[in-house]
């Protein structure tokens, strides 16, 4: 099985910073917000990351932020409404 994903210019997040691609203050709150906002869609859709850092964030060249690596997130779904719910992973 293989994956295709879209290239993203500035690398991941960790990159951008190092190389100073995110200088001023309105590009690392337009990167922080979507960022934000991703975590906030995944949690509502209760799966957790576990794992955000520069490293597992990708920066496209006009700032689209997309967050990467799931190999250790969890979702937590309750399989029946009960005292004897079971949670599934």
């Amino acid at each position: 099985m293989g994956m295709i994903m879209p290239l993203y210019e500035q690398g991941t997040l960790r990159e951008a910073i190092e190389r100073g691609r995110l200088a001023d203050r309105k590009n690392k709150v337009r990167v922080a917000r979507r960022l934000l906002s991703a975590v906030a869609f995944l949690h509502e859709n209760g799966i957790v990351h576990r794992d955000v850092k520069g490293k597992n964030i990708l920066v496209s060249r006009d700032g689209a932020v997309k967050l990467a690596d799931f190999g250790v997130a969890w979702s937590g779904v309750i399989l029946h409404d009960g005292p004897s719910s079971t949670v599934a992973h």
